[in-house]
Formats: structure tokens, sequence, C-alpha cells
């Protein structure tokens, strides 16, 4: 499982900030997503290979930010309630554009690959 990011800070956590991520492939993008939201997440790697998330500029919560760079990837977010870890997994099947959306999302859980920290040098 990669891990991208910092420690979450619970009471900045759902402070507005600005976002400057491009559309790209997942894993580098949820790494950056980590450092631009100073907030831990978690993914396997296996799970984001092959997807490319949106492109997110402008000022949001990092929970909004993050559903925003997911939304018809394929891919899911869940968040801690404990501890506002951010865990992204692949979805059973992207939404197409413009899809109603369904009662029931099936979350596949894959193994852990790897490990990945993102530290901010001084």
């Amino acid at each position: 499982m990669l891990l991208g990011g910092l420690p979450p800070g619970r009471a900045a956590e759902s402070a507005v900030q600005r976002f400057d991520l491009p559309a790209g492939e997942a894993t580098e993008m949820l790494k950056l997503f980590g450092v631009q939201a100073k907030r831990e997440i978690m993914f396997p790697a296996e799970a984001a290979a092959g997807i490319r998330t949106n492109a997110v500029v402008g000022s949001y919560a990092p929970r909004e930010a993050l559903d925003r760079m997911v939304e018809r990837t394929g891919l899911t977010v869940a968040e801690d309630a404990q501890t506002g870890a951010l865990m992204i997994f692949r979805a059973s099947t992207p939404k197409p554009p413009g899809a109603a959306p369904t009662e029931k999302t099936k979350t596949i859980l894959i193994p852990i690959a790897a490990s990945f920290y993102a530290s901010q040098a001084d």
C-alpha cells in the first residue's frame, strides 16, 4: 500500500485550501494530493495502476478536492473516522460520465504492495 502526504491534522482537515492538481496518473497525483493537503493518504498500488485522475484547481476542503479528483475514475475514497486517514480503493466498475448513481458500490480490497512516505525538507 502506498502512503503519501503527511500525518493528518484533525483541526485543519476541513479547512478550505488551494489545490493545483493536474489530471494525471493516479499514483503520482494521489501522492501530490497528500503533500498539498498535508494529509495522510493510503492506497494499494494495484488500485491506482492505469487510472487517470481529474484535474482539481481551486480552493476546496481536502476531502472535497479528493472526491473531485477521483470522480468517475473507478476509485473510491474511505475516511477513517477516528484518525482522519484517507484510503483509496478501486470500485468494481467506473461510472460513465452522466451515469445515475447506483444503490450499491462494491469495493475490492487489494493486498498491500509497497509503502511510500513523503516528507518536506526544511
